[in-house]
């Protein structure tokens, strides 16, 4: 069941259950990176370039959308869609 106490940030709101689960999985993650043995790191051969280089492609899928989305919401005749495409008189 979800509760209605929330915090409210630059007009969001955030519930605090929401809050405390991710602050939970916060401090679980930063406890698990402190208390593995480093030899079970170096035997697995972990590495953080996989997920570096996810988080690249994700964020340039995200800026190349900001442009797009801007033009979508500038309506079929308004933004750039004139300036291309200029309406007949």
């Amino acid at each position: 069941m979800q509760t209605e106490m929330h915090i409210e940030v630059l007009g969001t709101k955030w519930l605090i259950e929401n809050i405390l689960r991710d602050s939970g999985l916060i401090v679980i993650t930063f406890l698990s990176a402190k208390m593995t043995r480093k030899d079970c790191v170096f035997i697995t051969t972990f590495s953080w370039e996989p997920l570096i280089e996810v988080a690249k492609v994700f964020a340039g899928i995200f800026v190349t959308m900001i442009p797009l989305l801007a033009i979508l919401k500038a309506g079929e005749m308004g933004g750039i869609w004139v300036h291309y495409f200029p309406r007949k008189q």
